[in-house]
């Protein structure tokens, strides 16, 4: 799935060795539980704070569709809809749940937006959980658990988008990928004013467009996967591309002694239990790496990089081997990134 700039793997440099005439415009603010950063080269804007408030206010009604912490929320209001009937949602939704299951089907199921019961049952989700789920309740909740359960529609006639479930208790949660969603939504806003030169941050999901002030692609920094580390592990220079990064070293809980993360194996229901601990994407658009960064920790290392190599994706794993070592790998079309050695 990132506070501050460096959260879930990701760490955004600036480089100042610059270009005299390159003005550096910030823009900075709280969104989502976590921060966001955009950083603009030699871009000028008619009012500064005009622009501030259009970023805050997208981010706003981006998070009140999305968020499960919130129970007036889209999302929230179509989680408790118990019923198989359609749901009317709005064209942000629409346009995530229809990328989301494009993302399923080409990764045989590892991304699912139905793991909703099952990341809040583990104590993942607004409820304060302190303790494993029972099995049974782990099984009720594997039941729910299929992406082709929710289907979508547009009705021309009506303008509408509209979504419903094919069990009227399964729900979705939409947290893998929304942030890199409104990444994409803040970036056109930029990109829309004229500015041709930017980066946009959210809790470590990033799309950098053009060049830096110092006139390079833009560096993102991939962190160390050691607890309590802010080093940097590994260097991305990216230039028209969104890039985002899923761990397992960072949002954890520890039952039983033993540590379970946040990512969800949609096939057991419970949390994926494998050797990465670090997946980061590179793609077009921020949304699409955010997904398949998740369904690229979800699944064996060997199989993320079979899948990486079939869709020609930019793939970067960090992985840990049997002697607790660090390892990193990577899908054959990367180029992008380089080891902070």
């Amino acid at each position: 799935m990132k506070k501050t700039n460096i959260l879930y793997g990701l760490i955004v440099f600036s480089f100042f060795a610059c270009l005299e005439d390159a003005k550096e415009i910030q823009f900075y603010g709280k969104t989502m539980g976590t921060s966001y950063t955009i950083k603009t080269a030699g871009c000028t804007f008619h009012s500064e704070e005009f622009m501030k408030k259009s970023i805050q206010k997208t981010l706003d009604d981006l998070d009140s569709e999305f968020s499960t912490y919130k129970t007036d929320s889209l999302i929230s209001r179509f989680n408790n809809f118990n019923s198989t009937q359609w749901f009317t949602i709005n064209y942000e939704m629409f346009e995530v749940v229809s990328l989301a299951e494009k993302v399923s089907e080409l990764t045989d199921g590892a991304f699912d937006i139905t793991v909703a019961a099952a990341v809040r049952h583990w104590g993942f989700g607004p409820d304060k959980i302190q303790q494993e789920p029972a099995f049974s309740q782990i099984a009720e909740d594997r039941k729910l658990i299929d992406y082709r359960n929710i289907q979508f529609r547009f009705i021309k006639e009506k303008n509408t988008y509209e979504l419903r479930k094919t069990h009227p208790h399964v729900q979705i949660d939409l947290s893998a990928i929304a942030k890199g969603y409104s990444v994409d939504r803040v970036a056109s806003l930029v990109r829309n004013s004229g500015c041709k030169n930017f980066m946009v941050e959210i809790g470590g999901e990033v799309k950098a467009e053009g060049k830096n002030k110092s006139n390079n692609n833009w560096s993102i920094g991939i962190e160390s996967p050691l607890p309590d580390s802010m080093n940097v592990y590994a260097i991305a220079e990216i230039s028209d591309k969104g890039i985002a990064t899923s761990g397992t070293y960072r949002n954890f809980r520890i039952y039983k002694n033993q540590k379970v993360s946040h990512m969800f194996d949609p096939k057991t229901g419970k949390p994926a239990n494998n050797n990465t601990v670090s997946a980061s994407v590179i793609m077009k658009t921020t949304a699409e790496a955010d997904a398949f960064a998740t369904a690229f920790s979800v699944q064996k290392s060997e199989q993320a990089l079979r899948t990486a190599n079939r869709l020609g994706i930019s793939l970067y794993l960090i992985l840990l081997d049997k002697k607790n070592q660090f390892q990193d790998v990577q899908s054959n079309t990367l180029k992008e990134i380089r080891k902070n050695n």
